[in-house]
């Protein structure tokens, strides 16, 4: 999936952005996201440098993470929470 044809270098530059961060991170997507590819948070999720990282994938879009996966993305913000 290519999503909107934005890629790395003409968007927000992510990757770059996540190798500097160490604080405590949490990833949430969703794998059906047709404006962000699914992959983009695998990079992102294997950039970031922090000694705490999460990643949760939802059986969602990117607009539906919250309603489809309420529980999971609880779940990952309560993790993040015990770590901050």
């Amino acid at each position: 999936a290519a999503g909107l044809g934005i890629n790395e270098d003409s968007g927000f530059r992510n990757l770059k952005k996540m190798a500097g961060v160490t604080v405590p991170t949490l990833i949430i997507h969703g794998k059906h996201d047709s404006i962000i590819p699914v992959d983009e948070s695998y990079k992102n999720y294997n950039a970031c440098k922090a000694s705490y990282r999460d990643l949760v994938i939802l059986d969602a879009d990117h607009n539906t993470v919250f309603m489809e996966g309420m529980d999971k993305y609880m779940e990952g913000l309560k993790r993040l929470r015990e770590q901050i």
